[in-house]
């Protein structure tokens, strides 16, 4: 079935991401690059965390027997007022996972400022069986006017 979701068409699944966390900027090493992680442990989560926000302590609690942890990158931004959102997370024939994400950035008359910025998401969905051997992006930019 395909259903749109934050204004962009996707392919439905039974893979539900619940938000964790929406950021503008991570100091994060992957966080330069577009693209997604996955993590898989509370080890590579903690780890993850601690250059994601350091000083922050632990991170958030995540069950993971049931669940794992996407995090989608839209790379370095140069203004202000743009984010990112994960929209789906669609299998890809059992070897992977597609992470559908839309970029908005400021639109013609929105109030922006150059700035470098790293948006992205953290999102927990339910564990599937298997690992992610593969992982994709596909990220749509959206730039919106301002009234």
């Amino acid at each position: 079935a395909i259903k749109p979701i934050n204004y962009v068409t996707h392919a439905v699944t039974d893979v539900q991401p619940a938000i964790v966390a929406t950021f503008q900027k991570s100091p994060h090493p992957s966080a330069s690059t577009p693209g997604a992680l996955v993590l898989q442990s509370p080890t590579a989560w903690q780890a993850f965390w601690n250059q994601h926000a350091p000083g922050t302590g632990a991170a958030p609690a995540i069950d993971f027997a049931t669940q794992v942890v996407v995090v989608g990158f839209a790379g370095v931004v140069p203004t202000t007022g743009a984010s990112l959102r994960i929209d789906a997370l669609v299998p890809l024939a059992g070897t992977g996972l597609d992470v559908r994400q839309t970029l908005t950035l400021p639109g013609p008359g929105c109030p922006a400022s150059p700035a470098e910025q790293t948006p992205g998401q953290i999102v927990r969905v339910d564990r599937v069986a298997g690992a992610f051997p593969a992982l994709a992006t596909t990220t749509v930019v959206l730039a919106p006017p301002c009234p």
